[in-house]
């Protein structure tokens, strides 16, 4: 079995200034099976890039807006997620470390070798699109962050 890691990004925005609502930037890709699927933008971690970085770098390759993290928490991470999968008639065991992030500017386009398309959804838009139990993972666990944010009035700077 092989191992792989990833970094991506969990991008949030709130879309009133009551934080009453927010929306999730999300892409459309083909799978392994050359499914379009709705996703969050994730990526391999490059020789000397930090987990951290690699998320950083993933989002703005993949849908054009630079980001920063969003720190919820005492890890600067959201979650880490594992699963598997077989490419290749391999059995690939991954690893992804998840990061909630906000926007900071659009500065430049998404990736047209891998990104079909970038949009904004709300959680519960996103709900119905995405297709991966670990996506799946990810929205349940911003449904209780969300709730807390709500709660103490945090906006993103």
């Amino acid at each position: 079995m092989y191992k792989e890691t990833s970094a991506g990004g969990i991008v949030f925005d709130f879309e009133s200034k009551e934080h009453d609502s927010i929306k999730l930037l999300m892409i459309q890709v083909k799978n392994l099976k050359k499914e379009m699927v709705w996703t969050f933008p994730k990526g391999h971690i490059e020789k000397n890039e930090s987990e951290t970085e690699a998320a950083l770098r993933e989002v703005l390759e993949e849908t054009g807006w630079k980001c920063k993290i969003f720190k919820i928490n005492n890890n600067n991470y959201l979650k880490k997620v594992f699963y598997q999968f077989k490419r290749n008639e391999k059995w690939i065991h991954k690893k992804v470390v998840w990061y909630l992030m906000v926007p900071i500017t659009k500065a430049g386009n998404k990736d047209p070798e891998e990104v079909l398309e970038v949009n904004w959804f709300s959680p519960e838009e996103a709900q119905k699109k995405v297709k991966y139990p670990s996506d799946k993972i990810i929205l349940k666990l911003l449904a209780g962050i969300r709730t807390k944010l709500k709660e103490n009035n945090r906006r993103p700077q």
